[in-house]
């Protein structure tokens, strides 16, 4: 039997679609995600669940031992990059108040206006 290069083309296309792996993204449950981030606060001294812990936290939150992996491996990313953001934004506030006071000496020798003279 002979096909058309074309008929095989719309097969393979076919194919493709039907064995697509990649799933459109969901996001977990509000539920999920208290009960990780529950932990994850809990333990910031160590951050880091045991197999038998992210099993744990597998069932109680109807996820795959994988995504609890992945939840937490990208939790501890972020709680990284925010805690070092808003340490750089505490030394950005310093750094202008100290510019502030260095550069403008006369800021606090300014004169104080005598209003007692003044009609009223």
């Amino acid at each position: 039997a002979v096909v058309s290069t074309q008929s095989t083309g719309a097969i393979v296309i076919l194919r493709n679609r039907i064995f697509d792996v990649r799933r459109k993204r969901q996001n977990f449950t509000k539920a999920a995600t208290v009960i990780l981030n529950e932990y994850f606060y809990n333990n910031l001294a160590n951050p880091y669940p045991s197999e038998q812990v992210k099993e744990e936290l597998a069932v109680k939150c109807n996820l795959s031992v994988a995504q609890v992996t992945n939840w937490f491996g990208n939790k501890r990313i972020r709680f990284k990059k925010s805690y070092a953001k808003s340490e750089d934004d505490l030394n950005v506030e310093e750094t202008h108040e100290t510019q502030y006071t260095e550069t403008n000496p006369e800021k606090d020798n300014m004169p104080i206006r005598d209003n007692s003279n003044v009609d009223g």
